[in-house]
């Protein structure tokens, strides 16, 4: 089916020229189809042996943030508001594009259905972090002290009540009729396979804000010093959670 859509988006875009109305959204639809097929080899390999550590790679988590959203905002209402506090030369970080991808899509989208049609905001934000001996979320989960990087998403949407908030990350737990509870435990396996740490605070009425931290890259850094095993992530559900 991909390949078909593969055909078709460049027999059209063969055919209509630079300044044609509609291009762009040709365009959009070829782009998203990328992103499909990267679904589908993450799905495939998930299911045998889990991502192949060739592909990890060096990654500026601002810029993956940046090409994500331009595909995620179509799926999101006219109503919300999208704002982004980007932070530019971002100390990179090590892991896979497309398990990192699918967590920055996977809360924007969970975000985006906590808001439903209310008109409201979802922001996303990308700055440094350094963790010390002080730092409540490096004792809650047990992190190496140093330097990371946060991506931080909130949204101004219905909240959640604590029940709700301590099973979020449970597989296969959500408060959806259609959904089927596997957004946010993917999103959290992603995370931690990174060698990384998830949280959320939310009150009802009041929004919600998920902290991603993702260990830096410094500059004593080795190429072999992380070594990352992507494995366990058994799912690329989109849309699975929302908790009014």
């Amino acid at each position: 089916m991909l390949g078909t859509i593969f055909g078709e988006v460049d027999l059209a875009l063969s055919e209509l020229k630079p300044d044609t109305p509609g291009r762009d959204n040709v365009q959009r639809i070829a782009a998203l189809a990328e992103y499909g097929a990267e679904i589908v080899t993450l799905l495939r390999d998930s299911a045998a042996s889990g991502i192949d550590s060739n592909g990890i790679e060096k990654l500026d988590l601002s810029v993956l943030v940046e090409e994500t959203l331009r595909l995620v905002k179509i799926s999101i209402s006219k109503r919300v508001v999208l704002q982004t506090n980007l932070r530019k030369a971002l100390s990179e970080v090590r892991g896979n594009s497309t398990q990192l991808r699918q967590v920055i899509i996977n809360l924007v989208m969970n975000a985006a259905e906590a808001l439903g049609d209310q008109q409201g905001f979802i922001t996303v934000t990308t700055q440094k972090a350094h963790l010390g001996s002080r730092t409540p979320l490096a004792k809650v989960a047990n992190l190496p002290l140093g330097e990371y990087v946060r991506l931080i998403v909130s949204d101004t949407g219905c909240g959640m009540t604590p029940e709700v908030r301590a099973r979020i990350f449970d597989q296969f737990f959500t408060t959806k009729s259609s959904g089927r509870g596997l957004g946010l435990a993917v999103a959290y396996g992603i995370v931690r396979a990174h060698r990384g740490a998830i949280s959320v605070s939310s009150k009802p009425g009041a929004g919600s804000t998920f902290e991603v931290l993702l260990p830096s890259i410094t500059r004593n850094d080795k190429e072999a010093a992380v070594n990352l095993v992507i494995d366990d992530v058994r799912g690329t559900d989109l849309q699975d959670h929302s908790f009014c």
